[in-house]
């Protein structure tokens, strides 16, 4: 998510979490820090916040997310990003045009949103099979490799475009 932000111009970007204990919360925080290094980007740790998915506790740390000046914040879910949203307009920002919000998961809030989340979607069904293929395989003595199922972005409106970059070719 954060490459597709870099793509569209966003070059402050911040990071909303869940319980920073949480496995879910730890891994995307880690791609987010990672996708940072790999663009060249600075991360800002007053623009990372974790804690309790709760209306009162988005407000708590979304506002303080979009004072640090971010152009961006990836949240680890699309209830989360779905809060932010409602939380910054009734700060009175404007999303996208002031801050854009992305999501993960692809729920059916997302889509009726307004705006709509931008978000990532991971076919549960797709993971499942994998999964019983690769016990198979275990089961029968077979040696199995890692396998990495990628996200498929879902674009919709709660993204600005800032300006278009195209990612060098090794890194896409």
């Amino acid at each position: 998510m954060v490459q597709y932000l870099w793509m569209r111009g966003h070059d402050r970007i911040g990071f909303l979490g869940g319980e920073e204990d949480s496995i879910v919360t730890q891994e995307r925080y880690q791609a987010y820090s990672d996708a940072l290094k790999e663009l060249g980007l600075e991360e800002n740790k007053d623009a990372v916040r974790y804690g309790h998915f709760s209306a009162k506790g988005t407000r708590k740390r979304i506002l303080p997310i979009a004072q640090t000046g971010v152009t961006a914040v990836v949240c680890i879910s699309d209830l989360l990003a779905c809060s932010a949203v409602q939380e910054l307009e009734k700060a009175g920002y404007v999303v996208p045009a002031d801050i854009s919000v992305t999501g993960y998961d692809n729920l059916p809030v997302s889509e009726y949103s307004q705006p709509r989340i931008t978000t990532m979607y991971q076919n549960r069904i797709h993971i499942g099979k994998t999964a019983f293929v690769m016990l198979q395989q275990m089961n029968s003595g077979i040696s199995i490799e890692a396998v990495s199922l990628r996200p498929e972005l879902i674009e919709r409106e709660s993204v600005k475009l800032i300006a278009k970059r195209i990612l060098p070719e090794e890194d896409k």
